[in-house]
């Protein structure tokens, strides 16, 4: 088994810049992004395996090392392009390309041993490093605009198939004991394997009343992640889901926007999981640890209050 519980952070920088062509509204556009990653992550591994057999059964959480990364990569550069073009009065096309990028932060590792792995056994050291991709997006989107409703058709494709793996590097940290020879940890590979996935949406507004638009919209998106690579550490599952909102004008200058919204992930069970238990000592895999039944959903409340001032 692991126990793993994650906070983690994503700080964006962006810089950009468009040019509108005189030719059936087609703009061009880029930006720069800078991308802040911070980690901070609990893992709880059970270190009970062939070095310590003669201690140890497998899954005793007495020879639990619980294991502390606070990673960072502060500074991670990627770029968004976009197009924009209007062939037929009301009727917009755009199409934006968000470039992948790697993550290689570095940071501490420091681990806790179980209580009776304690007694035989000390960690030296603490730095270590972290690798990981983030894929690349492209998006594409039709729009139709009328008087008084508009409706859109997009569709996104992701390339999460680049985020095969995550590597953890740690760096002179050792397992120490009279019992045995020092251990020295080598990198540790957190395999995903997802894919590639796709998603479509449709959705519109339509203005029922001088003061009031509704606002309505449906998805389906594919999982990025497999049947036998499924875990709660790596929770993605096939899902649709639709939103209801609208805008209502309380005065020229002040609205009022609301909204709710709900995804349904449908339902997998694996029986034949090929996400296994990771031996931090050597990096070799055990047992299957995922196997189960995996739900879930999302229900989602907005309500935003806007304001213009001046002309």
């Amino acid at each position: 088994y692991s126990i793993e519980e994650s906070h983690n952070m994503q700080a964006h920088t962006a810089l950009g810049a468009g040019y509108e062509l005189p030719w059936k509204g087609l703009k061009i556009g880029a930006t720069a992004l800078l991308t802040y990653f911070k980690l901070n992550t609990d893992l709880r591994l059970n270190a009970g395996f062939d070095v310590l057999e003669s201690f140890s059964t497998p899954e005793n959480s007495e020879y639990d090392a619980m294991v502390h990364l606070e990673m960072t990569d502060s500074f991670t550069a990627a770029g968004i392009f976009s197009l924009a073009l209007e062939p037929l009065s009301g009727w917009l096309m755009s199409l934006t390309y968000q470039m992948g990028y790697g993550v290689e932060a570095s940071g501490t590792i420091d681990a806790v041993l179980g209580d009776t792995l304690s007694e035989l056994a000390e960690v030296e050291g603490n730095e270590g490093s972290l690798k990981i991709n983030i894929p690349w997006v492209a998006r594409f989107a039709n729009q139709y605009r009328a008087e008084n409703f508009n409706i859109e058709l997009a569709i996104q494709y992701e390339g999460w198939s680049v985020n095969d793996k995550a590597l953890v590097s740690p760096k002179d940290i050792a397992i120490t004991s009279n019992l045995v020879d020092d251990i020295a940890l080598t990198d540790i590979e957190l395999k995903y394997k997802m894919r590639d996935t796709y998603g479509i949406g449709l959705g519109g507004d339509w203005q029922v009343a001088d003061a009031f638009t509704l606002r309505a919209g449906t998805f389906y998106e594919r999982a990025a992640v497999g049947d036998k690579r499924l875990s709660p550490s790596v929770l993605d599952l096939n899902k649709a889901g639709f939103t209801v909102g609208g805008r209502y004008d309380i005065s020229a200058s002040t609205w009022l926007d609301f909204a709710t919204g709900y995804a349904h992930m449908l339902e997998r069970e694996v029986t034949d999981s090929n996400v296994k238990l990771v031996n931090p000592f050597d990096g070799t895999e055990q047992w299957p640890i995922a196997n189960g039944t995996y739900r879930n959903w999302h229900i989602a409340f907005m309500a935003a209050l806007g304001m213009r001032f001046g002309g």
